[in-house]
């Protein structure tokens, strides 16, 4: 954490996601908190985004599956949305494409201006 809270307070990223967090119940957001951030987070080993208090977003749980590590945000500028991805892939998931397809068939049906955080 203490690398993570460095970073932020000195980039000063509007958006930073983090993979392989291996969260669970028994770290709190407030043990994540940073100064001038918000927190969206899915635990087990999976996703955080730490995204700038000015920024307004929602998460759109709809959009995420219980079978992926997933979080997709909303993201709304002036008249504008932004869809934001951050994703997981273990590598021993060989079923990972084919319930992500479905995720990102769900993602391009109903949204425009979509950003899905490269992984491997």
């Amino acid at each position: 954490m203490d690398e993570t809270t460095l970073l932020l307070k000195v980039c000063r990223f509007d958006i930073f996601e983090i993979t392989e967090t291996f969260l669970d119940e028994g770290i709190s957001d407030k043990q994540l908190h940073v100064e001038n951030y918000k927190i969206v987070r899915r635990d087990r080993n999976c996703c955080l985004i730490y995204i700038a208090s000015h920024i307004c977003y929602s998460r759109l749980k709809s959009l995420e599956s219980p079978d992926i590590e997933l979080i997709w945000i909303k993201i709304i500028r002036n008249s504008s949305a932004l869809i934001l991805g951050n994703c997981y892939q273990p590598p021993s998931d060989f079923q990972f494409y084919s319930r992500f397809y479905d995720c990102l068939e769900k993602v391009w049906l109903k949204h425009r201006n979509v950003l899905l955080r490269p992984f491997s």
